[in-house]
């Protein structure tokens, strides 16, 4: 699991939820995009990419 961004949490306060795709199997960090776009293909039509939302807690809970 790797930290979000300073971007990424500026993006989520700013609209509240965002997108998210969990893939079960591992993907190398440095993957290049061909590579990741055939890994969400295969992920899908197996079933090992979820898709989803999140959005972030308040500071108070």
């Amino acid at each position: 699991m790797l930290p979000a961004s300073p971007e990424v949490v500026l993006l989520a306060r700013r609209r509240a939820a965002l997108a998210v795709a969990v893939g079960l199997d591992p993907l190398p960090a440095d993957a290049p995009w061909d590579a990741v776009t055939e890994y969400v293909r295969q992920g899908v039509a197996l079933d090992r990419v979820w898709f989803g939302s999140a959005g972030l807690l308040s500071e108070e809970a």
